[in-house]
């Protein structure tokens, strides 16, 4: 099986550059890039890429999310296929590895390199927590890291607030990818992070006011429930607010 360099979401124009359809990209070693309408489901598409040209477009805006825009035009067809990212850190992953398998043997700067941090840190082997919370917003790219109760990535230097691109080779567009993504990965994981990190603002879940005093009463152990009334509720389940920093 090719090795897979970069997968995650894009935006990919019909014939006649048309309208956008949200689409599963996977671009391998060998420089074949594939796509598919969800990620396992069957391929609909693929263009070899050795030897292509890779450009960037102009950014758009559809309602209130930004798209970023490049495309691709193959060695070995006049048709250019235009692709869109929902952030600017996507796209530089996107074109630095179309880039890389369609000219494998040119001296080139990155546009990736030297922008924003890496961690790389142990994923716990099952039924372990990874200890990291993730959120999403619309309109908002990526992911960003709402709660840390993982010693392990603290001491690895992740940050609340901070937003992450991709898990190993896979771009996390929102936070259903990113699920996905890290309950996929095993054994050791590295998130490359944005240069640039959001404010975090959290709504505490309502809880019911404290009892009124009485006499106590024996201890007794309650199973805990994601969500029941008076318990602490997983980060996804809160209401939440962010904003670019």
């Amino acid at each position: 099986m090719s090795e897979v360099v970069l997968r995650g979401e894009l935006f990919k124009a019909g014939e006649g550059h048309s309208s956008y359809k949200l689409r599963w990209f996977e671009l391998t070693r060998e420089g074949t890039l594939s796509w598919s309408d969800s990620e396992g489901s069957s391929q609909r598409g693929a263009a070899d890429l050795r030897g292509a040209q890779v450009v960037l477009g102009r950014d758009d805006r559809e309602g209130d999310e930004l798209r970023f825009n490049f495309g691709v035009v193959p060695a070995a067809g006049a048709r250019e296929y235009v692709l869109q990212s929902s952030s600017a850190e996507e796209r530089r992953l996107w074109v630095d590895a179309m880039e890389g398998v369609a000219h494998p043997d040119v001296a080139r700067s990155s546009l990736i390199e030297g922008s924003g941090r890496k961690i790389t840190m142990e994923k716990p082997p099952p039924p372990e927590p990874l200890g990291i919370d993730l959120g999403s917003s619309p309109g908002l790219p990526c992911v960003t890291v709402m709660g840390i109760k993982s010693d392990a990535a603290r001491k690895a230097g992740l940050l609340t607030g901070d937003v992450v691109i991709s898990l190993n080779n896979t771009t996390l567009r929102n936070a259903v990818v990113a699920r996905r993504a890290f309950a996929a990965a095993s054994g050791t994981i590295v998130l490359r992070l944005a240069n640039w990190n959001r404010a975090v603002r959290l709504h505490k879940c309502a809880a019911p006011p404290d009892p009124p005093p009485g006499p106590p009463r024996p201890a007794t152990r309650h199973a805990w429930r994601p969500g029941a009334r008076g318990r602490r509720v997983s980060l996804w389940q809160c209401r939440r607010h962010q904003a670019p920093a």
